[in-house]
């Protein structure tokens, strides 16, 4: 069995390293904007949140 436990943490870091400077950039946005740039980082963290969990259950059944 192939080993992808370190590709999909590098993957996560960047996910997560990504969403971080999201935020920080949207700080600088207009309040006008900032709800819609909100709701597009909500979802890019839902999805790290669901491969994270994903992954966490295949490591314990594994």
């Amino acid at each position: 069995m192939i080993n992808h436990s370190n590709d999909l943490y590098q993957c996560l870091q960047i996910a997560i390293s990504t969403l971080v400077d999201s935020i920080n950039i949207m700080k600088q946005i207009p309040s006008k904007l900032r709800r819609e740039a909100i709701a597009s980082c909500q979802r890019c963290f839902d999805i790290v949140k669901l491969v994270l969990s994903e992954y966490m259950e295949a490591s314990c059944h594994a």
